[in-house]
């Protein structure tokens, strides 16, 4: 270890990963059982919103896959149910035939406002952080992440 580190740093950081992805699976199970009476998967929910928030020209598909934690071979199937419920519809741009784009329908706009009443309706439970504490939380999670983005390039540039 550097100088910079010590096993209990490392005991601390290894606790830090456990409760992330403990707390991980606890939100997507919440998101879950929202989702449930719409129809949808956790991992659905997760791709609609990611469209509805996504460039106005459409989410890439290839971009979709690890924003919402499937694979490819995954994400390509969930994007032609979804599309075949009506809720997505794709787009190929005339520079990139290759790419694949997905937006929103009309009927997948009214879904996602749905998602959303729900999951703001299960946000006023007084047991869920403030809104201020919850933007702290994201700010520092979307830091770590960032952080971590660079050490896993290398390691996959170190591996190849």
């Amino acid at each position: 270890m550097d100088g910079n580190s010590s096993p209990a740093a490392a005991s601390q950081w290894l606790r830090a990963v456990q409760t992330v992805s403990f707390f991980g699976r606890q939100l997507r199970r919440a998101l879950g059982e929202l989702a449930e009476p719409l129809g949808l998967s956790d991992t659905a929910c997760l791709v609609l919103w990611a469209c509805a928030e996504g460039p106005s020209e459409g989410q890439a598909q290839h971009e979709l896959a690890p924003l919402v934690g499937v694979s490819p071979a995954q994400l390509s199937g969930l994007v032609e149910q979804l599309y075949s419920q009506g809720w997505l519809i794709p787009r190929r741009p005339a520079h990139d035939r290759r790419r694949q784009y997905w937006r929103l329908t009309p009927a997948g706009v009214e879904l996602v406002d749905r998602l959303l009443d729900a999951v703001a309706a299960r946000l006023s439970s007084p047991a869920i952080l403030s809104p201020t504490d919850q933007s702290h939380l994201i700010a520092h999670l979307t830091d770590l992440s960032a952080a971590l983005a660079p050490v896993a390039l290398q390691r996959r540039k170190e591996a190849a």
